[in-house]
């Protein structure tokens, strides 16, 4: 450090003021000392303001585990990889990311559980702590394996300023890990004194090697020629190759489970319905009786049926029983079962009902719909055959000529009713696959006047089904059949 006399004679001489913030580069804070919470405060700040830019209120929980995983936890991840942030910082940075994914409720599974891997029970998001130390040890991995990259030398020559010398533990004497008397010379052999060009001499050796180690070194062949140097092996991985991935599983244990978590986010269902799943695995569903369990001033019971306590049971076996068998009030032995029943639209609106079938021969499908008025009118009904690779991509067609139709005879305002929950998923979140058609759907949604699209069950929805299933039949035209009357 220089005295303040010096300081000062300098700043006289050339006219400069001292300065303490030395700025960035790369993006990353110049320091010279030890660095400080104040220091990383840059990475909290990117994280709120990216939290400021979305519409928290409106996002789902499998929304928000998404983007806590591709955003907030990879926002830190430069910083993390050259230096060990304070661990103010890192609490921090776990405390944005849990708070964003549990928004203003109750958090329902420890931090720890989350952060654990899918299969074992969390989310596979990552602690800030141990994510750090896993990154930092990946870049001595690579200055341990690029000691010749200019880089690696620089580093070297630091640090050994400091007494600090680079380089991977040497393996330990052939006498530290053997009991029992060796024969002379014994003490100092290496790997490749039991190699004859050709084949393992194993006569060398005056003790016995296990078989399967037998067995595995004689699939190994070695050349001399090729005056290689043993290199480091990442025992984690199988292939010897280092990965965070694998550290950080080994700096942060996994918990011991009973249940099977894997096959949760195996299913081929949509996002929120696998994080449903994964909190009644948990037994955290937020039930009127978990909530109250757990300090929430809320009535326990069901309220629905008012008989029992709402627990994750009683809402999965006894609600729904309830609710298929209504007791009759005239006479509470006998029951009545609940029909699902096509609802009509507002006053003045219109609805549409679209439905796709897929039919045996590969690649033949058909496409169906009906829209009626407020009093059950039939408006206009229509149907044909098309090819496609999927019924859910029957379904979408069916889904945008109906809208195609309404649009040219004029019948709006609407509301449309389809039996395919992925339509409604894909209509948020196009995947790759169906972007294009996708598109097309909502720029005629938005044509109509983006009306409301409702989810149907499928007995709510058998107009549109059957059509769908005549047109499989049909000879397919470009233009689809349209029907006036029923």
């Amino acid at each position: 450090m220089v005295n303040s006399i010096s300081q000062h004679l300098v700043q006289d001489c050339f006219r400069i003021t001292p300065s303490s913030d030395f700025g960035k580069y790369l993006g990353f804070p110049i320091l010279n000392r030890n660095p400080r919470a104040a220091d990383f405060h840059y990475i909290l700040d990117k994280m709120r303001k990216k939290l400021s830019s979305w519409k928290v209120n409106f996002l789902t929980t499998a929304r928000r585990i998404t983007l806590a995983k591709s955003t907030l936890n990879a926002i830190p991840a430069y910083a993390m990889q050259y230096v060990q942030l304070p661990m103010k910082i890192c609490n921090t940075i776990d405390k944005i990311q849990r708070d964003f994914l549990w928004g203003s409720t109750t958090h329902y599974i420890a931090w720890e559980k989350v952060t654990s891997p899918k299969d074992c029970g969390g989310l596979g998001l990552q602690k800030a702590d141990t994510k750090n130390k896993a990154l930092l040890t990946g870049l001595a991995w690579r200055l341990i394996m690029n000691q010749s990259s200019l880089w690696a030398k620089t580093l070297i020559m630091k640090l050994l300023m400091f007494g600090i010398t680079v380089g991977y533990p040497t393996p330990p004497a052939l006498r530290t890990i053997l009991q029992g008397p060796l024969n002379q010379g014994e003490d100092h052999l290496t790997v490749s004194s039991l190699w004859n060009d050709t084949s393992w001499d194993w006569s060398k050796i005056s003790f016995n090697i296990p078989p399967d180690i037998v067995q595995k070194a004689s699939k190994i062949q070695l050349n001399r020629n090729l005056g290689e140097w043993d290199i480091p092996y990442w025992s984690c991985n199988s292939n010897g190759i280092f990965t965070t991935k694998s550290l950080y599983g080994i700096l942060n244990p996994n918990p011991n489970i009973t249940f099977p978590f894997a096959w949760i986010w195996k299913l081929h269902t949509i996002e929120k319905h696998k994080v449903l799943l994964w909190l009644w695995a948990q037994g955290r569903l937020p039930t009127h009786a978990y909530l109250h369990h757990i300090g929430i001033d809320i009535d326990p019971l069901c309220p629905v049926c008012s008989l029992a306590h709402e627990t994750i049971e009683h809402v999965f076996l006894e609600t729904i029983e309830y609710i298929t068998h209504i007791q009759s009030p005239s006479n509470p032995d006998a029951t009545t079962s609940i029909d699902i029943q096509w609802f009509l639209p507002p006053l003045g609106f219109y609805k549409l009902n679209t439905d796709g079938s897929l039919s045996k021969n590969k690649g033949i499908g058909g496409i169906g719909g009906i829209i009626r008025n407020s009093s059950e009118g039939w408006m206009v009904g229509f149907h044909n055959q098309t090819h496609c690779h999927s019924h859910t991509m029957s379904e979408i067609e069916a889904f945008l000529t109906g809208l195609h139709i309404t649009f040219t005879h004029n019948l709006f305002p609407l509301e449309v009713g389809i039996d395919s929950l992925e339509i409604l998923q894909f209509l948020e979140d196009s995947p790759p696959t169906y972007s294009s058609i996708i598109m097309s759907c909502r720029s005629m949604l938005k044509k109509l006047g983006n009306p409301t699209v409702r989810y149907n069950f499928r007995q709510a929805n058998m107009v549109a089904d059957v059509l769908s299933k005549i047109g499989a039949k049909l000879t397919m035209t470009n233009q689809p059949q349209i029907l006036l009357s029923p």
